[in-house]
Order: C-alpha cells, then sequence, then structure tokens
C-alpha cells in the first residue's frame, strides 16, 4: 500500500540538565482519533511491528528525513501500546555532531512541539470516507513541525540523568569534585598571596584549621 506518514502534536514539559542526552516520552499514535488524512489507528495496530523491532532500535529523525546523518538524532528506548495508543520514549543525543542537539533546544524550549511515525500500512478498512488502519509496519519516528493529530500528547522532556538518577560516583564527579577543587584553588590563591606580603603578620592556627576543615570535607567523599 505504499508508505504514509502521520504527524502527530504533542506537548513538550522541559527541564534543564547537564547530560549529554535528552529524553522525551509521548504518543506518537492515538487510537480511535480521526487525523488530518482521514485515518483512524485501531487499537492493536502496533503490536505485530512491535515484536519485530525487539531487539533492534527504532531511529528518531528530524522531519522524517531518513537520506541526512546529520538529522538521525536518536533512537526510540521503549515503545508499547496501551488504552490510549503508542506510548513512546525517545532518546535525542544533545552532544552532536548531528542536529540532535538543536532539535532538543528546540522541544526544551517550546519552539517546535510535535512528533510523528512512518510506517507502511499492512492491514485497513475503509468506511464512510475513513481508514480504519489496523496493522502497520514502523519504520521511524520524528520530530516535525507540523500536526496531523491533536489528540497525541507528549508527557515529559528531559534529560537521561533526571530520567533514571545520578549514581554516587555520578554525585562525586560531577558535583563534589568541581566544588573541592574550587576550594583548593582558591587555598592556593591564598597562600600565594600571603608569601607575597611578608610583612603581614602569619596566622598559622588559622591556616592550619582552613586545611584540616578542606581535609575534612575530601574525607566524607573518600
Amino acid at each position: 500500500m505504499g508508505v504514509a506518514i502521520k504527524t502527530k502534536s504533542f506537548k513538550v514539559k522541559a527541564e534543564e540538565s547537564e547530560s549529554s542526552v535528552g529524553v522525551f516520552t509521548g504518543y506518537a499514535s492515538v487510537f480511535g482519533n480521526v487525523d488530518s488524512y482521514g485515518d483512524v489507528m485501531v487499537q492493536g495496530a502496533f503490536a505485530d511491528t512491535l515484536k519485530e523491532w525487539e531487539g533492534r532500535k527504532i531511529p528518531v529523525f528530524y522531519g522524517h528525513d531518513l537520506t541526512d546523518p546529520m538529522n538521525n538524532i536518536g533512537y526510540v528506548e521503549s515503545a508499547e501500546e496501551d488504552d490510549t495508543g503508542l506510548l513512546v520514549r525517545c532518546v535525542v543525543d544533545t552532544e552532536g555532531p548531528g542536529n540532535g542537539p538543536v532539535v532538543y533546544k528546540l522541544l526544551k524550549e517550546g519552539r517546535i512541539d510535535r512528533m510523528s511515525f512512518g510506517f507502511y500500512v499492512n492491514d485497513a478498512d475503509h468506511k464512510d470516507g475513513k481508514t480504519y488502519i489496523k496493522s502497520v509496519s514502523l519504520l521511524e519516528v520524528s520530530v516535525v513541525p507540523a500536526p496531523a493529530n491533536p489528540e497525541a500528547a507528549i508527557t515529559d522532556v528531559k534529560s537521561k540523568k533526571e530520567a533514571e538518577g545520578m549514581t554516587p560516583e555520578e554525585i562525586a564527579e560531577l558535583v563534589v569534585k568541581p566544588i573541592i577543587e574550587a576550594l583548593e584553588s582558591k587555598l592556593d590563591e591564598y597562600f600565594d598571596d600571603e608569601d607575597k606580603h611578608e610583612d603581614k603578620p602569619e596566622d598559622k592556627p588559622a591556616d592550619d584549621q582552613a586545611k584540616s576543615i578542606l581535609a575534612e570535607i575530601k574525607g566524607l567523599f573518600a
């Protein structure tokens, strides 16, 4: 039957992140809703194709551009049917070298807020001017600027770190270590400044106390 492209809309809820990947979750398709093409997705339409994709990653593109590697911006981490529709969780590369960082920034800022998927129609019924799609072969998911199905809604846009939580090692590396390094740098600057002013009175107890406090802080995370 050829390739049909569905464009589904969603709402963006952005969260700040320092992670190298971003996550957005939402409904790529809603069952029982008539979209701008006059198509209605029937519950169970994705069941077979999701089984076929098991063990492989469904790609995420920008604008259904399958030809430019720069627009291959991520992958579908999970996809499942529920009573509402096809719920997908997508991971977007926010560091590049492709267009993932730009697309994710636009998503977070709400400047684009639509998703879409491309598929082959395997089985469908035609009735009263509408096409009831009962089975599809899913090809890809895309972030796009133009909507077709107003009922599909995203539930969240956030970093993968925020979605999964940080390990104690990551907290030590990303949070604690920079603080300790900043403290050490300030202490080094202080002692260097003291050495340059020999006429200043020495405050040995205070200096030793500062070093002791820093050592105790470092010991808490050793």
